[in-house]
Parts: C-alpha cells; sequence; structure tokens
C-alpha cells in the first residue's frame, strides 16, 4: 500500500479572499482575475476564494 505525504495549514478566513496564496500579500481583488501587486501572481477570483 502506498501512502503519500500531505501538509494540511489551518487558516484563518479572515481576508482570505484578498490574500494572496503564493506570497500572503492582502490585496483588494477587483473583477474576475486576481492579480497580486508583489509577486505577480494572476488567478481566476473564484479558484483563489
Amino acid at each position: 500500500m502506498m501512502s503519500y505525504k500531505s501538509r494540511v495549514q489551518l487558516l484563518s478566513p479572515y481576508n482570505s479572499t484578498k490574500r494572496c496564496s503564493r506570497c500572503g500579500m492582502v490585496n483588494a481583488p477587483k473583477g474576475a482575475l486576481y492579480k497580486c501587486k508583489k509577486c505577480g501572481l494572476k488567478i481566476g477570483s473564484l479558484t483563489h476564494a
């Protein structure tokens, strides 16, 4: 039987839709595309949330 290792990190839901999943910077997303001003991550807002 194979076992897979995974990391689970519990996060506070506060600012979760505004916080960048790559670098952690809090941005104010506008429109359907989330764009991080710090690291340049571009991802769909619904996918990011």
